[in-house]
Formats: C-alpha cells, sequence, structure tokens
C-alpha cells in the first residue's frame, strides 16, 4: 500500500510499509520551526530594540528603519523644534553589553520667548 495521504504533504522518498519505532518523520514547514528554534537557542539576539523616545529630540534619520541595534551601537538624536542643543552634552544613547540603552542626557532645553506684546 502506498504511504496515507497528508493534508498540504507530499511524498518524495521511496515506498515503506513500515516504519520503524522512533523514526522522526518531518515535514517541511516543522524543519523550518526546528530550525529557527535552534538558531534562537544557538545564536541568540546580541543588541539592543529600538531606542527610547524622548520628549525633547528624534533619533536621526539613518536609524528610524531599524528594529535591531548590536551592542556598542551608538546612535545620535537632533533636537526637535522649540529645543536648543546643549553644547557640552552629546546627543547620543549607546547599546549597552546587557542589551540595555545608556540613558538619555538631557542634551536639549526648551528654548524660552522673550517676546513683548505690543497693544
Amino acid at each position: 500500500d502506498p504511504p496515507p495521504d497528508i493534508p498540504h504533504g507530499t511524498h518524495s522518498g521511496r515506498l515503506m510499509d513500515t516504519f520503524p519505532y522512533n523514526l522522526l518523520v518531518l515535514l517541511p514547514s516543522q524543519l523550518y520551526l526546528i530550525a529557527s528554534l535552534i538558531s534562537h537557542v544557538l545564536f541568540p539576539a546580541v543588541g539592543c530594540g529600538t531606542p527610547t523616545r524622548l520628549q525633547f529630540a528624534e533619533l536621526n534619520k539613518e536609524y528610524k528603519n531599524w528594529t535591531e541595534f548590536p551592542v556598542g551601537t551608538t546612535v545620535r538624536y537632533t533636537c526637535l523644534p522649540g529645543y536648543a542643543r546643549h553644547s557640552q552634552i552629546p546627543p547620543t544613547i549607546k547599546c549597552l553589553e546587557n542589551q540595555t540603552w545608556s540613558e538619555a542626557k538631557r542634551f536639549c532645553r526648551r528654548k524660552f520667548c522673550r517676546c513683548f506684546s505690543v497693544i
């Protein structure tokens, strides 16, 4: 007898009347899942996710579409309108060894308008 029909499966090997006990038979989708699980165990993600959103600055454009950042990556920010850059604090954060972002310093300060109203 030919092997039984398996939904969404095909038989590509030689016909076997019996399968020995403990024989592992996998479909391609199962192989992909197993390979994916093994790669996550053997090669875990080493880095940080998307950097923290800040109220006073935005991530520079070159990083906007990134979702993962390797450990050691330093990203730069640009002050938002209404904020001015503090010259002595770098507008950067870094992906640390523990896969978290360094603390974002207040490298942008709110601009104050010294406007006088005319009556």
